[in-house]
């Protein structure tokens, strides 16, 4: 009998014996900067919260049905959780764990909730080192990938491109095994090799981002990053060929232009430049300006989209959109003149604005009959 068609037996684990993986995935930004098991608690509360399976582990006890998923660490009795970290994390609380110390308070409050000991062992379908782990990435896919509560996308980029790396297998395959469409994780796997090359090659310090993200990832809006590269404009300005997604899919000559486009998206407070755009409704107007050299030129320099769009805006649109504006602001303040009355002091100190608005008045007039005579002003 082939092995993928044996049937896991459900086994207890000692509490003890269980630990976090501190290259989670779902961790995020944060996956590499928590080192030691009480640190990743601590972030599984902080993060992704506890409370709701802290008071049913409380209450009930914990559920056969629901084992975690271990792995096997080689030439050690400790097991790797590769599945039910929140339930472990209450189990740790519940239990007074040495790991569990920054969370004395919780586990205070839930005391009169305890209704019998807490599990010191709890279920577990145990998992050899690299043993079955086609079987393990479909379980997780459609446990997590495709599941009612889902990993936000930049979670799902990292873990889908941890298993291709790991397992040598294709993007296809993956998606398969987790049931999920190709093309939407191709997109968040794009944005995660674009956004990891920049990291790698300086180009790009999370940090730096005025734009704040959610989820897994708090640094910077990640669905941004692969929403933008969806646009043929945004390929051609930084170089990118390829059809699927690759590691470091900007070529090193392009690299420049791919900060000048992270430092548009995000903005970047240590060179103290704004952001370009506001906020996602205005990505397709950046993807215009980068396929224009002119517009770049601005964009380079620091520019708006909107203050890019007013310099490139036809004249025809400008004398519209323009002077309909002065009509109605001129209407407002010719109304609110009829209807109050204007201190002396006041209106002298507003001269040198309204001359200057009739000298503009003028200059505009001038010009439009000069147009209109073909450039003869004796009618004016």
């Amino acid at each position: 009998m082939q092995k993928e068609n044996q049937i896991k037996q459900v086994e207890k684990v000692k509490l003890a014996n269980l630990e976090f993986d501190q290259n989670n995935p779902r961790f995020g930004s944060e996956v590499g900067k928590v080192t030691n098991q009480t640190e990743i608690l601590d972030l599984i509360v902080n993060e992704y919260g506890i409370d709701d399976v802290l008071s049913s582990l409380a209450v009930n006890g914990y559920f056969t049905a629901e084992p975690i998923i271990v792995r096997k660490i080689v030439n050690s009795e400790k097991l790797t959780v590769v599945e039910g970290n929140r339930r472990l994390a209450a189990c740790l609380i519940l239990a007074d764990d040495p790991r569990a110390k920054n969370q004395s308070a919780r586990r205070k409050n839930i005391e009169k909730s305890l209704k019998h000991q807490p599990d010191l062992e709890i279920p577990a379908i145990v998992y050899g080192d690299h043993e079955d782990e086609k079987e393990i990435i479909s379980y997780l896919g459609v446990r997590h990938i495709a599941a009612a509560q889902p990993w936000d996308s930049f979670a799902k980029a990292a873990w889908v491109a941890k298993v291709i790396d790991e397992n040598n297998l294709t993007l296809a395959e993956v998606t398969t095994m987790i049931g999920e469409k190709t093309g939407t994780i191709s997109r968040m796997l794009e944005g995660y090799y674009f956004v990891m090359q920049l990291v790698s090659t300086a180009k790009f310090n999370p940090d730096d981002s005025y734009r704040k993200g959610r989820g897994s990832n708090t640094k910077y809006p990640f669905s941004w990053i692969y929403t933008l590269l969806g646009s043929p404009p945004v390929k051609r300005f930084l170089g990118m060929t390829s059809v699927s997604p690759i590691k470091d899919p900007v070529p090193v000559e392009k690299l420049e232009d791919a900060s000048v486009l992270i430092d548009a998206l995000f903005g970047n407070s240590a060179k103290g430049r704004r952001p370009s755009i506001d906020d996602s409704r205005d990505l397709g107007k950046l993807a215009n300006v980068l396929d224009d050299p002119e517009k770049i030129v601005y964009l380079k320099r620091g520019d708006t989209v909107y203050e890019i769009e007013e310099k490139f805006e036809p004249i025809s649109d400008l004398l519209s959109d323009g002077l309909t504006d002065c009509i109605e602001r001129l209407k407002q303040i010719t109304s609110a003149l009829g209807e109050q009355n204007i201190d002396p002091t006041e209106a002298q100190k507003h001269m040198p604005m309204i001359i200057k608005v009739r000298n503009l008045s003028k200059d505009i007039h001038e010009r439009f009959i000069k147009t209109i005579s073909g450039g003869d002003l004796a009618d004016m």
